[in-house]
């Protein structure tokens, strides 16, 4: 592909660059680590190197989502998205902003940090931050796909009321809407999903809107969606996004 002057001055040549340190998150395709660039503290996610004739398919699999992920992120500068600083191709790798509070999970979900999601100003900070990213990413034609709170993070910013500041991130899953409709072949973590997602149906920014809902659900009640259910959550979303739209659905369950 041919690349902008910008893309180009992106581009670290020398992976060397990059002093790669501690592991702080993993996926099917890629490792993030803490890490140090021209003497700043970033976050390098690498995509695995994976070798062997059976792995072709594979290799293939994670240099689109690779290049879709830089694609959309290069797209992608507010103040609540997890920015992309630079990239390398040998390895592919993605450096981007630290944000060393973690992610909203983490937070949500941790005993210690009780007295500081109880706050209602805190909760407004949490939930108006994933809004105008949401914003923001729909304004520049981006679906992400996979909005969840694993995939929001907390940075620390002497500008933003109470030193926190909320940023969307992990677009690996995301997709540049064209017309505002594309066919989901691919999905995100069934607790955080839309129907029409399970489905493969034409969908539009309003599968991140479905998602959003159940993330200020979850900040208003810190607990896991569908963590209750006997049946585990993954089965239980999915029965709630299928049932809720099929024709034999009880009017009160809508």
């Amino acid at each position: 592909h041919v690349r902008s002057r910008r893309q180009r001055q992106m581009c670290i040549r020398d992976s060397s660059e990059l002093a790669l340190g501690a592991e702080i998150g993993s996926g099917s395709f890629a490792v993030v680590y803490a890490a140090e660039w021209a003497s700043r503290a970033v976050c390098v996610k690498q995509y695995r190197e994976l070798g062997g004739a059976e792995a072709s398919a594979a290799r293939h699999k994670e240099a689109e989502l690779f290049d879709q992920e830089a694609r959309v992120m290069r797209r992608l500068h507010h103040k609540n998205i997890v920015e992309l600083l630079a990239y390398t191709l040998v390895p592919r790798a993605l450096v981007m902003e630290l944000c060393p509070a973690g992610s909203l999970f983490r937070v949500l979900h941790d005993p210690k940090f009780e007295l500081l999601c109880s706050q209602l100003s805190v909760v407004k900070k949490f939930a108006t931050g994933i809004a105008a990213g949401m914003r923001h990413m729909h304004t520049c034609g981006v679906i992400h796909r996979d909005l969840r709170t694993e995939n929001v993070f907390l940075s620390f910013s002497r500008a933003a009321k109470g030193g926190l500041r909320v940023k969307v991130g992990d677009f690996n899953l995301s997709r540049e809407s064209m017309a505002h409709s594309l066919t989901m072949t691919e999905c995100g973590t069934f607790q955080w999903i839309a129907p029409e997602t399970v489905r493969e149906e034409k969908a539009s920014t309003k599968v991140d809107v479905y998602s959003f809902a159940i993330v200020l659900w979850e900040i208003g009640t810190r607990a896991v969606p569908f963590a209750d259910h006997p049946a585990g959550p993954w089965f239980a979303s999915l029965q709630a996004c299928l049932l809720y739209t099929s024709d034999a659905a009880d009017d009160s369950l809508r």
